[in-house]
């Protein structure tokens, strides 16, 4: 895999444009998704511009013109060193980083930015000692925007509507599916046009209303069902290579953190504001937005409960208050998403 990796990085960082920089003066940074995404132009490019003012031209952020490595490979391509940066979707890191897994969990979003910068909350008040990202400096997170429901035949309004149906999902929220009793194909977002487009399943979720736009499967969506504190969430971790951040100055180093950590989390704004146009969009089209309510609501809560309940019980094993990092990082989404909304 290091091999592999080293390869294709050659490759493309050989697409560079040479700029006068010293290695001592540049982070490789790796963005998987594609430039008109807003992951990269809304999040990552302007956050690698705040580095670059912060530290007065020492440090510069570049982006290779590809992907040096696929979005489950971001942490391992890091840690080698074939890159010094990148951000990964954790639901990539549950096996290594099991903690951040409550940026996951349905029912608890508020919106992008509140959802990332209490994420970076917790995380620092609870989980950073356990160090569970060895080999990488966690410099901060971004949100993106809840997934629901989307029906391609009549609207979901109820639990029992999921058990008769077939549903495609990301494995993210397929956990969360399983406790509905629906019956699920699952598999990465990219894929979804190709299981929906021919007409495998009776359903879609996980994804937001603009995620669904930019896939190309709203088309086929008669109606959405909106989950209040959503099916699940989308969040990125930040990270840089231990031994590259070594090598900036402390005051280089304190310039970085002072335009990271809750200010990347800020920076998820924009991918708010991008899915709220495309969502605009999609109720021009007359597609009924549901929202979950009443029974509908109570049994989705009923049903995923024991999620939230395992995920305090293996924290507090691990050796972190799960019960108290939970409470903490609902009550801190929640400040920082009435903060800037």
């Amino acid at each position: 895999m290091i091999t592999a990796l080293r390869m294709v990085a050659t490759g493309v960082l050989a697409t560079f444009v040479a700029v006068p920089a010293s290695a001592q003066t540049e982070i490789v940074f790796n963005s998987f998704a594609g430039f008109q995404h807003p992951l990269h132009h809304g999040i990552a490019v302007p956050w690698s511009q705040e580095v670059e003012r912060a530290t007065e031209g020492r440090v510069r952020i570049k982006f290779p013109a590809a992907s040096l490595a696929p979005p489950p490979d971001q942490f391992d391509m890091v840690e080698q060193g074939v890159a010094d940066g990148a951000f990964m979707f954790n639901g990539f890191l549950q096996q290594r980083a099991p903690l951040l897994r409550i940026s996951l969990l349905p029912l608890v979003f508020t919106n992008e930015e509140g959802h990332a910068i209490g994420l970076w909350r917790t995380y620092k008040r609870h989980f950073e000692a356990k160090d569970q990202l060895k080999g990488v400096v966690v410099i901060g997170f971004s949100g993106g925007p809840a997934g629901h429901f989307f029906s391609l035949k009549e609207p979901l309004s109820s639990v029992e509507a999921m058990r008769r149906i077939k549903m495609w999902s990301t494995p993210a929220s397929a956990r969360a599916l399983n406790a509905l009793g629906a019956s699920l194909v699952t598999g990465p977002a990219v894929r979804v046009f190709e299981i929906v487009s021919k007409g495998t399943v009776d359903a879609y979720a996980s994804i937001s209303i603009g995620e669904s736009m930019n896939f190309k499967v709203a088309q086929f969506a008669k109606s959405v069902s909106f989950v209040p504190g959503g099916l699940t969430a989308p969040t990125f971790t930040y990270f840089l290579n231990s031994k590259k951040w070594s090598q900036f100055s402390e005051k280089d180093r304190q310039a970085i953190q002072n335009v990271s950590g809750e200010n990347i989390g800020s920076l998820s704004a924009n991918w708010r504001k991008s899915d709220e146009q495309l969502t605009a969009q999609f109720k021009s089209e007359g597609k009924p937005i549901l929202v979950a309510s009443g029974q509908f609501l109570s049994d989705l809560e009923k049903a995923w409960k024991p999620l939230h309940e395992e995920w305090i019980a293996d924290t507090t094993k691990a050796g972190v208050d799960g019960k108290a990092a939970f409470d903490y990082f609902v009550t801190q989404s929640k400040a920082a998403a009435a903060q800037r909304r």
